[in-house]
């Protein structure tokens, strides 16, 4: 977003109070904070500093958790009304929530998802159903990627991908 754009940025009252509102990068409200002071100058300095952060990369969008991606996932597969609904629902349920439903989606990585491998093959479930799993889980990503506005954000050094 430009620097100076009208209509991006800017300070306003409320009581006695000046209060700042601006915008970040991927999400669809304005984010609003108060200055806690009846001075506009503090407000415009402020402001000024928290645009600044949100160029300097500072300030982000929330970040979604995967709990987040697989609702999207079980809503998609409801929605086309896919043959395997039930396997999904349990697929998620039982084993991917307990597991990474907690976590933000940019923290999964090889080492928890290799962790999860062998707990699952541990619990003595089949090679077949821990692709399903892990492919539900790419699934669940591919669809953050999709959405509008964006959840997840492509990393070119790491994809979700099967045991392989």
């Amino acid at each position: 977003m430009p620097k100076g754009e009208r209509g991006t940025a800017k300070p306003y009252l409320r009581g006695e109070i000046w209060w700042i509102k601006y915008y970040v990068p991927g999400e669809t409200r304005p984010r609003r904070e108060s200055s806690k002071s009846t001075n506009k100058t503090v407000a415009v300095r402020l402001l000024n500093q928290k645009k600044a952060e949100v160029d300097r990369g500072e300030i982000k969008a929330g970040e979604p958790l995967i709990d987040h991606l697989l609702e999207l996932y079980l809503s998609d597969q409801l929605k086309f009304k896919r043959r395997g609904l039930k396997n999904a629902i349990n697929y998620v349920n039982k084993h991917m929530r307990p597991a990474f439903g907690s976590l933000k989606a940019s923290q999964l990585n090889d080492k928890l998802v290799n962790r999860f491998i062998e707990t699952k093959r541990q619990a003595w479930c089949a090679d077949a159903t821990i692709n399903r799993i892990l492919a539900a889980l790419k699934r669940s990503y591919a669809l953050g990627l999709e959405a509008k506005p964006q959840l997840v954000f492509f990393n070119a050094h790491y994809r979700v991908a099967g045991r392989g």
